[in-house]
């Protein structure tokens, strides 16, 4: 064909500079341009405040709010309330830059400007309250649109749970890299929020892998879920690991971020003091206590971490009055099926000395429910402990790894005795239902929202 015309939208994401379109022939291995477009821009392409996204603190009643502009925005603030915008807090800034990525591709074909973070906090905030908020630049009187969170309730909750989710491109248009599975994950959950209390993605979050400016596709396809309700993280083997960093596993997953990427856009719930190599916190929400271990760094006994772990469970033990469910949150599995054996990082041999060191404390302080991704399926385990079911004591484990990314489909044959269940045919999330006497958690298919799969437990 050698005259015509055509059309197709493409959806463009704010990444502080301007976009260029140049129309090929002969293919991608050998392509010819024929022909190339005029600069496009955003109208505020470097104050636009973008990524919104939101955490619990340490604080009661407080909410972080962080987002991305270019470092052109010096005056950063987020105004709330629960009736109009009644308060006005102002934020810091912080970034990240090349010199403190620690390998290829982050430091070299992947990079490109992050941009800056700013962070602000909303206090005062009652559980149960919608609130509305802006954020932006108070110098340039550049404005996000106006948002609304609710503040979590403090008795029975509904948080989601997922791991291993990803990004696709709202066009679909084909990109170095992407996620198809996630885009009916985060459209599902947009219709979830005025329900929800919280989400929980318990690593690999944006699968950027190096490439910078895949941060900015992940947070554009989250925002509507992330700006509406806490969204608390745990870092994953591709947010982490990379050898010769402070990864407990020296393999290349990161793609050269080994963490930094991570921790500046998600600081939860730790000192303002930036240690990538502590990504370990712990929460209560309404009646049960959340303790998000990272499974990247040394967990072993006598470790920092497993300290941490252990006198967290002592003083969790200790309030179950209050709090009386024990939730253990990470992102590689301590149960799971898979035949995944030759290497020190594969499944079996990280789950193993993860059973090793952290199950004696499990049982001993009695820990409900524990929830893992990295392998792509969903899986279930009786209450057990050291592979073994138990009547009393034990602990449940499972798989929420298959929010978006390529499913695992590779399972073990025959299945240990302490799974139940094991799917791996559905991209899905799970959502866990909190009240003091039970604990409810329904596992849904993100293509249609079908419950695939559900079980409580009871005090």
């Amino acid at each position: 064909m050698k005259t015509g015309n055509g059309g197709y939208t493409f959806n463009l994401v704010n990444l502080r500079e301007e976009y260029v379109f140049a129309f090929i022939r002969n293919g991608l291995k050998q392509p010819i341009v024929v022909a190339i477009s005029q600069n496009i821009t955003f109208r505020y392409p470097l104050t636009e405040p973008t990524g919104i996204h939101t955490s619990l603190t340490s604080t009661q009643g407080q909410i972080r709010v962080v987002w991305t502009t270019s470092a052109f925005a010096t005056k950063p603030v987020v105004s709330y309330g629960s009736s109009g915008l009644e308060y006005v807090s102002e934020g810091t800034t912080s970034t990240y830059t090349r010199d403190e990525m620690c390998g290829t591709r982050a430091s070299d074909y992947g990079w490109r400007d992050p941009g800056v973070f700013h962070t602000a906090y909303m206090t005062g905030l009652i559980p149960g309250q919608t609130y509305m908020y802006i954020v932006g630049d108070a110098k340039e009187k550049v404005w996000s649109s106006p948002k609304t969170i609710k503040m979590p309730r403090n008795k029975d909750t509904t948080v989601i749970i997922y791991g291993d989710m990803g990004h696709a491109p709202a066009d679909m248009s084909l990109q170095v890299d992407m996620q198809i599975g996630s885009t009916n994950t985060t459209k599902i959950l947009a219709n979830e929020v005025k329900d929800i209390d919280a989400v929980i993605h318990i690593g690999d979050i944006s699968y950027a892998r190096g490439y910078v400016h895949l941060w900015d596709e992940f947070l554009y396809q989250v925002e509507p879920v992330a700006s509406a309700v806490p969204y608390m993280t745990a870092i994953g083997n591709h947010e982490a690991d990379y050898p010769m960093s402070t990864s407990y596993w020296q393999v290349q997953d990161s793609g050269g971020e080994c963490g930094i990427s991570y921790d500046r856009r998600f600081p939860m719930i730790r000192p303002e003091v930036q240690f990538p190599d502590r990504l370990w916190y712990s929460f209560d929400l309404g009646y049960a206590h959340y303790l998000i271990i990272d499974t990247e760094h040394n967990f072993t006994t006598g470790s920092p971490q497993f300290q941490f772990i252990e006198q967290d469970l002592i003083r969790a033990n200790q309030n179950r009055k209050n709090v009386p469910w024990i939730i253990v949150l990470g992102h590689r599995p301590q149960y799971i099926s898979s035949p995944k054996w030759a290497l020190i990082t594969d499944d079996q041999p990280v789950a193993k000395l993860m059973r090793l060191h952290l199950d004696p404390l499990y049982l001993k302080y009695r820990v409900d429910v524990a929830f893992w991704g990295h392998h792509h399926s969903y899986q279930k385990t009786c209450k057990v402990n050291q592979n073994v079911c138990l009547e009393d004591g034990g602990t449940v484990h499972v798989v929420i790894g298959n929010a978006g990314h390529s499913l695992s489909t590779f399972v073990e044959d025959p299945m240990p005795k302490y799974f139940e269940f094991v799917d791996v045919e559905h991209f899905g999330f799970g959502r866990f239902k909190v009240s003091q006497s039970t604990v409810t958690w329904e596992y849904v298919n993100d293509a249609d929202g079908e419950i695939l799969h559900e079980w409580s437990l009871t005090k």
